[in-house]
């Protein structure tokens, strides 16, 4: 197995990572605390996280030897999902101060381009 076969586990895996500080406790209430997030914005990330496990593996090489750090990956994102539902308690649907009607616009846009790439790469 070449390198080549370890680049798009590394990127997805470096692209979940940032998701993963959703399981920080402390950071979870300082955030409520200073609304300085809200429901839609964590809907957009969970559509970005399936979005980056689809991409991975529709243009990665799979092979057997490969099977472990796909399961990694999942289970890297399925850690990120959580952390983005334990999250959402306590968040407004949409954030003080914010103009509702580009932040769902700005939501509505995010998960139809997460949908879209989706869609174009699982066609058979």
């Amino acid at each position: 197995m070449g390198m080549f076969v370890w680049i798009i586990p590394i990127v997805a895996a470096v692209l979940l990572a940032p998701y993963l500080f959703a399981l920080r406790p402390k950071a979870r209430a300082a955030e409520r605390e200073r609304q300085r997030t809200d429901r839609l914005g964590l809907l957009t990330s969970g559509a970005a996280i399936i979005t980056i496990l689809v991409v991975a593996r529709q243009i990665g090489t799979w092979s057997p030897q490969m099977i472990p750090v796909w399961f990694a990956l999942v289970l890297l994102g399925a850690v990120a999902i959580a952390g983005l539902v334990l999250r959402a308690r306590g968040l407004a649907w949409i954030r003080p101060g914010a103009r509702r009607g580009p932040r769902i616009a700005g939501f509505v846009i995010s998960v139809a381009a997460a949908g879209a790439v989706i869609g174009v790469l699982t066609l058979p």
